[in-house]
């Protein structure tokens, strides 16, 4: 019984073993039919041509640990087959685990899986392999997504990309980008950096120190190369074509290069671990799934930029009344909820709409603020603000802007000042950022006798600025993600005291989303009540004993209680005493006055 029991129990491990192995496995593409790659030591289409490249001299390593200090730099190509002898090298292969596998010219190798690098690393994580577990360890992962996002790749990449990365790290190592007469080649830059991709791969290596880390510029004679007709690998920098310094040329941005793309992949590698960086790349990496022994390789592919979308929005809101704030319950600054804009095109500014009361002569300050919602950065230049008749612009509070007034339409249109070059920022989750122009304008309607007077005005954005393409934007179709600032509300200095937007709520009263017609135009509303019924009461001595004495009244102006600045007339009195003595008979009136305007 125990016999069995155990012949039981290992058949049981042995098919759970192979369930666990096709599983870890399972989410790999099989490669069908399957790659075959070898190496050349010699590359064709080089300058000379057939020409090696290496670290130190690999032709002199010894048979130990110590004594290896250099290594070839491989040129991985393609084959048909296992027995064909024609190679394709038109493709770049990068190897990610210098060591492993090929051995010498003529070594091929067959690749049936691969996976996705970026999108696969867990599964890449369970595999048996332990080379490919290293690629995804802490150690490496996130330098490997760093660095091959910065790389280089003929076919992929554009000259102007290929520029970009030779000026960038020229600059970083304080050399003069015109300084030199010959450039740098393809294979070149092809070659520096596959060492800078082992110096990430290889951090585990034994001769890590003496061969994949040649960081710094105090050693160039690390690169180095041989044509066929040479015995043993030299330093780049002695190579000659004819009496010209193009080896030395060649080197010193090579080895730039290499230290750019480790410096900045490393100060890079933060954001690929938080999530945050926009990775421009697609990286496949093929193996054998029962073969550990071989090297591990991986094809970079240069996605499209995505196609990224502007979007500026506006909210307008009165923030104080004759200079004073509006009260803590009166506020009506908006409560900003993003979730919106994460799963739409706008966030929800919650802000009350009802009108606030006013009197003639009421000083009225509003916030006009502007948001970036979209993705890339970006300012608005140019906001028109339809002012009703009764309210009159007064000024501008924000240094930056100009404003001009037209006392015909009663419009404001404030333009950004051409040195005022503040960019907003492009959208990040908790990071919506915001600028604020400040206006005032001055209440100049009268009351009515028996209604309500409201006053709205409406405020959009005119002109904006897409600070990544350079294009102002007017009336382009489609050039903010959901709003024109060509298309405009309908409204005048005299036909919008029922206008709000396009909300369907009647109670504005409510701290909720008002929409405007678009996300770039909001609205805010005043009101002023109708003349209330008003009683002046005075007193005054008409006369002692029979005898009239002055006239107690001096004067009376009601030029502000005309003109609805004021809610009482100004009574001059003589309030001088009345000399009166005991017996004596003094008549006094009482005038209750209803005021006449």
């Amino acid at each position: 019984m125990k016999m069995k029991r155990a012949v039981y129990l290992i058949a049981f491990t042995i098919f759970f073993g192979l369930v666990m192995l096709f599983t870890n496995q399972s989410k790999a593409a099989v490669v069908n039919p399957p790659l075959y790659l070898g190496i050349q030591e010699y590359r064709t289409n080089t300058d000379p041509q057939n020409m090696a490249y290496g670290i130190n001299n690999p032709d002199r390593n010894g048979s130990t640990t110590a004594d290896i200090k250099g290594a070839k730099i491989w040129d991985i190509v393609k084959y048909n087959s296992l027995s064909d002898t024609n190679y394709d090298n038109s493709i770049d292969y990068y190897c990610v685990k210098a060591g492993i596998g090929f051995r010498n010219t003529g070594d091929k190798a067959t690749y049936n899986v691969s996976y996705d690098f970026k999108a696969e690393k867990g599964t890449i994580a369970k595999t048996q392999n332990s080379v490919l577990k290293s690629l995804v360890s802490d150690e490496a992962y996130y330098k490997i997504l760093a660095i091959t996002d910065l790389m280089y790749i003929p076919g992929e990449s554009t000259i102007e990309d290929r520029t970009a990365l030779k000026n960038a790290a020229l600059t970083a190592a304080g050399i003069d980008i015109d300084e030199f007469a010959i450039d740098i080649t393809d294979t070149d830059i092809e070659a520096v950096q596959q060492a800078a991709l082992w110096y990430f791969t290889n951090y585990d290596d034994e001769v890590w120190g003496a061969v994949y880390n040649q960081l710094g510029l105090e050693n160039e004679g690390w690169f180095t190369y041989k044509t066929s007709g040479m015995s043993e690998y030299q330093s780049f920098k002695d190579y000659r074509l004819g009496e010209d310094l193009a080896g030395e040329q060649r080197t010193r941005q090579a080895v730039a290069i290499y230290n750019y793309l480790i410096n900045t992949a490393k100060a890079n590698e933060q954001s690929y671990k938080d999530g945050t960086a926009e990775s421009r790349t697609k990286i496949t990496l093929y193996a054998n799934a029962t073969d550990e022994n071989t090297q591990p390789v991986i094809v970079i592919e240069k996605l499209p930029p995505e196609e990224k979308e502007f979007d500026m929005a506006l909210r307008k809101y009165i923030t104080k009344i004759n200079g004073v704030e509006l009260a803590e319950g009166s506020k009506r600054n908006p409560e900003i909820d993003e979730s919106t804009l994460n799963t739409g095109t706008t966030a929800t500014y919650k802000h009350k709409k009802d009108p606030v009361s006013v009197s003639t002569g009421t000083i009225v300050t509003y916030n006009i603020t502007v948001y970036n919602e979209g993705e890339k950065s970006g300012r608005v230049t140019k906001i028109v603000d339809q002012l009703p008749t009764g309210l009159k612009f007064s000024k501008l509070n924000t240094s930056g802007f100009t404003p001009q007034y037209n006392e015909t339409t009663n419009q404001v249109t404030i333009t950004r000042n051409q040195n005022n070059v503040t960019n907003l920022q492009a959208y990040k989750e908790g990071a919506l950022q915001s600028e604020t122009i400040e206006i005032e304008c001055e209440v100049t309607q009268k009351p009515d006798q028996n209604n309500n007077i409201v006053l709205t005005n409406v405020a959009w954005i005119a002109e904006e600025y897409d600070a990544e393409d350079n294009v102002t934007i007017t009336n382009q179709e489609g050039a903010d993600r959901d709003s024109e600032p060509s298309t405009i509300p309908d409204v005048n200095k005299d036909n919008m005291s029922d206008y709000k937007g396009t909300t369907n709520q009647t109670d504005l009263s409510q701290n909720i989303y008002y929409p405007g017609e678009q996300d770039d135009d909001d609205f805010e509303k005043l009101v002023l009540l109708p003349k209330a019924f008003d009683l002046k009461l005075t007193k005054r001595i008409v006369e002692v004993n029979g005898e009239e004495v002055p006239n107690r009244i001096e004067s009376v102006d009601i030029t502000n209680l005309a003109n609805g600045s004021a809610t009482t007339g100004t009574y001059n009195y003589n309030k001088e005493p009345v000399s009166v003595k005991q017996g004596d008979i003094a008549v006094s009136y009482t005038d209750l006055t209803l005021p006449t305007t």
